[in-house]
């Protein structure tokens, strides 16, 4: 599912960026950089923050095992 319409990235891709051992911030400007794109009119802001955190939350619990 496309979650950023400007940039056209995909949930797929957030999730990837989000579970990069480098990644651990939570933050949206963090996802961009690690895909190699500016924000634009930020209305993804909400998902990919939501995505984000499902995803780091996730692997916490994986490692946690």
């Amino acid at each position: 599912m496309i979650v950023c319409s400007c940039n056209v990235i995909s949930d797929h891709e957030v999730r990837d960026a989000a579970s990069t051992s480098d990644y651990r911030s939570g933050r949206m400007s963090q996802v961009y950089r690690t895909l190699g794109r500016k924000p634009k009119c930020a209305r993804c802001q909400h998902s990919i923050k939501e995505i984000v955190r499902k995803t780091l939350q996730t692997d916490e619990t994986v490692y946690a095992s």
